[in-house]
C-alpha cells in the first residue's frame, strides 16, 4: 500500500507505528489526537486521498457535517444519480453547504466506504473513545456474515450502524429491506449515502434511523428480523443502566436485539475478547449460553488502530437449544461443552487445547496456597499527572516509578518525581505499603504478570500496582520466582487472556507447597538476578515445573505456547 509522507508525519505526530498502533500508552478518552484507521483502507490511493481532504478543511476550517456533505455530492456525481427524486429527497433531510474547496478534489476508486474512512479520519481519539465508535474492518465483516445466507424476502437489521458496514457487505434485491439505526446523525447520513451508492439503479429510501436503539420503543415494535448483525459500542457508557439493569452497552444491545429477531433468525455479534471470561461479563454469557442457540465462536486475527483489545463474534439461532459450539482460533476449532461450562460459577470460555488443559488442571491439583492472604494496593492516582509529576525533579520531590519501568525481577531508572502528599492525591494506599522494606510491584497494563522486587520504600503511580505477598513456607523472593515463571505466564494467559493484570485473576493462581531447603534454594537464585546473573533463571524454570510434575513433552508444549 502507498503510504505519502504527510501519513508517515501523521504516524509520528500521534506516536503510532506502521500498523497504526501506539507506541505508547495515554488517556484515549480525552485525547485531541485523530489518527487514520488504516485496517479499513482498501484503496492505496485512499491515504493520499485523505491527506488532501484532511489538509483543505483544516486549512479552510470546514466543519464535518459540510466537508461530509460535500463529499456526498463528489460520490452521487461519480454515480450519475443526483437527478433522481429519492436522491433529491435525502439531500434536502440534512441544511449542510456544499464546500468548492472540497469539490475539485478525484475521489479513489476502488475505496469501500470511503465517507466512513473519511469521518474516522476527522474524529479524535477521544471522541472515537467515548462513543466506543470504531468501524469494523472488511475482512471482519466478511467473517462474520458469512453465515448469513441472505436471501430475497429476507429482513436484516444493524442497530448500530457505524457507516454501514454490515448492510453494504450484502447484494440485496430488496434494499429496502436492509434497516438500520444509529445515534450519531453523521453515521446515519453516511449509511444512508452508501447504500444510495451500491444500489443506485433502485429507487427506494434508506431504512436507516437515527435513534439511541436501547431508548427507541417504537421504531421496530412491528417488525421482526431474519437477521441481526453489529459491531456495538464496547467502551461507551460501561455502567449504563437499561431497562431497571446496570452492565455494559454491549451486553443491552444484545438482548435487545434477541428480542426482535425471529424464531430460526440468525444474530451475529461483535466483542471484545474479554467478554469470554472477565467476571462482570458474565451475566451476557450466561444469556449467550442457555437462552441462544449459540453455534459458534470465532477470535479475530488483527486490530483496530490505536486499540489493542484483541476481538470475537458470537453465532446463534433463536429458538434452538444445543449441547456444544464450536470456538474457532487460528485455523483450530474445538467444540466447547456447554453443561460443563455452566457448571463454574463463573461461565469462563477458554480457547484451550485438550493437552493444555492437561498441564493447567496438573497445576490446580498441585494447589496448595494462594495469595489470599497477602495484602495488595495500587499505585498512586495524583488526579492531574500534567501538575503533579515531574521529569526533571523539584527540591523535596522524590522519585516515583510507573508501569513502564517494572521488568522481570527487577526496575528500570525511575523517570519521574513527585511530591508526596496524600492530601493532595486523589487515590492513595496506606504509605506503609509503600516504604516497606521488601515488596513486590507488577504492571497493571500487561498481557502476562510481570513482577519486580523493591527493597528501597519507593512510589509507584497507578499504571502499577503493590504486591505484599504472605504464602506459607515462601520468602518473598520465592513468590516473585514463581510470579514471573513461564509456567505462571502460560496459565494466566490460557485461564484469563485479558490485557491487565487483575487482583482476582493473580488470587487465582495456584501456588504449590515447598520446604525450607526448596525454598532457601530459590531465594538465592534471586539474589544472584538481581545482582545481574539474569541467566540463573532457567534454574528457577527448572525448579517451578519440578514442583508442578512436568514432564518433558508438558515443560515442551509450554515453551511452544509462549
Amino acid at each position: 500500500m502507498a503510504v505519502s509522507e504527510a501519513t508517515k508525519r501523521n504516524w509520528k505526530k500521534l506516536n503510532t507505528g506502521k500498523n497504526g498502533k501506539l507506541l505508547h500508552g495515554a488517556n484515549k478518552s480525552s485525547s485531541g489526537k485523530s489518527f487514520y484507521p488504516l485496517e479499513y483502507v482498501t484503496d492505496p490511493a485512499s491515504t493520499l486521498f485523505l491527506d488532501e481532504f484532511t489538509f483543505l478543511c483544516r486549512k479552510n476550517d470546514i466543519s464535518r457535517e459540510d466537508a461530509l456533505f460535500s463529499l456526498a455530492l463528489l460520490m452521487l456525481e461519480k454515480k450519475n444519480i443526483l437527478h433522481k427524486e429519492n436522491v433529491k429527497k435525502f439531500l434536502l433531510e440534512y441544511p449542510w453547504k456544499e464546500q468548492p474547496h472540497l469539490m475539485k478534489l478525484s475521489i479513489p476508486s476502488y475505496q469501500r466506504d470511503l465517507p466512513g474512512l473519511v469521518y474516522q479520519s476527522l474524529l479524535t481519539e477521544g471522541e472515537k473513545n467515548h462513543a466506543g465508535a470504531y468501524y469494523t474492518p472488511l475482512e471482519t465483516v466478511r467473517q462474520m456474515i458469512f453465515a448469513i445466507n441472505y436471501a430475497p424476502g429476507k429482513r436484516f437489521l444493524d442497530p448500530c450502524c457505524g457507516s454501514g458496514s454490515f448492510l453494504l457487505a450484502f447484494s440485496a434485491e430488496e434494499p429496502e429491506l436492509l434497516y438500520a439505526c444509529d445515534k450519531d446523525p453523521l453515521a446515519v447520513f453516511i449509511t444512508k449515502l452508501n447504500l444510495l451508492c451500491k444500489y443506485a439503479h433502485c429507487n427506494f429510501t434508506p431504512q436507516v434511523y437515527c435513534c439511541d436503539f436501547l431508548e427507541e420503543k417504537k421504531l421496530f415494535s412491528d417488525l421482526s428480523f431474519d437477521y441481526i448483525a453489529t459491531n456495538p459500542p464496547w467502551g461507551a457508557e460501561k455502567n449504563k443502566k437499561h431497562c431497571g439493569k446496570k452492565g455494559n452497552t454491549f451486553q443491552f444491545f444484545y438482548e435487545k436485539s434477541f428480542t426482535l429477531l425471529k424464531e430460526g433468525g440468525r444474530i451475529v455479534f461483535l466483542f471484545p475478547e474479554a467478554v469470554l471470561n472477565i467476571r462482570t461479563h458474565k451475566n451476557l454469557r450466561e444469556f449467550i449460553l442457555t437462552q441462544t442457540g449459540l453455534e459458534k465462536i470465532s477470535f479475530i486475527s488483527g486490530s483496530f488502530t490505536s486499540v489493542m483489545t484483541k476481538y470475537v463474534f458470537t453465532d446463534s439461532v433463536k429458538g434452538e437449544k444445543y449441547s456444544s459450539f464450536l470456538l474457532e482460533k487460528d485455523g483450530e476449532k474445538l467444540q466447547m461443552d456447554i453443561p460443563e461450562i455452566l457448571k463454574n460459577k463463573n461461565l469462563p470460555i477458554s480457547f484451550i487445547r485438550r493437552e493444555e488443559e492437561k498441564i493447567i488442571r496438573k497445576m490446580d491439583e498441585k494447589k496448595v496456597y494462594d495469595l489470599s492472604g497477602s495484602i495488595f494496593a495500587m499505585g498512586i492516582v495524583t488526579g492531574d499527572n500534567a501538575r503533579k509529576i515531574k521529569t526533571i525533579p523539584e527540591n523535596g520531590m522524590e522519585k516515583i516509578y510507573t508501569g513502564k519501568e517494572i521488568c522481570r525481577y527487577m526496575l528500570k531508572k525511575a523517570e519521574k518525581s513527585v511530591f508526596y502528599d496524600p492530601e493532595n492525591f486523589q487515590q492513595c494506599a496506606k504509605e506503609e505499603y509503600y516504604r516497606r522494606e521488601e515488596k513486590l510491584v507488577y504492571k497493571f497494563i500487561s498481557r502476562f504478570p510481570v513482577f519486580a522486587y523493591d527493597p528501597s520504600g519507593s512510589l509507584f503511580l497507578n499504571s502499577a500496582n503493590i504486591l505484599i505477598p504472605a504464602v506459607p513456607g515462601m520468602g518473598i523472593k520465592t513468590v516473585l520466582a514463581f510470579l514471573n515463571s513461564r509456567l505462571f505466564r502460560f496459565y494466566y494467559d490460557l485461564k484469563f487472556a485479558d490485557m491487565k493484570i487483575l487482583k482476582s485473576n493473580l488470587l487465582s493462581l495456584p501456588f504449590p507447597a515447598v520446604e525450607e531447603k526448596c525454598n532457601k534454594k530459590m531465594e538465592d537464585l534471586v539474589n544472584e538476578i538481581l545482582a545481574g546473573k539474569m541467566e540463573k533463571d532457567e534454574e528457577i524454570q527448572k525448579i517451578i515445573y519440578e514442583r508442578f510434575g512436568l514432564d518433558e513433552n508438558e515443560i515442551g508444549i509450554v515453551e511452544e505456547y509462549l
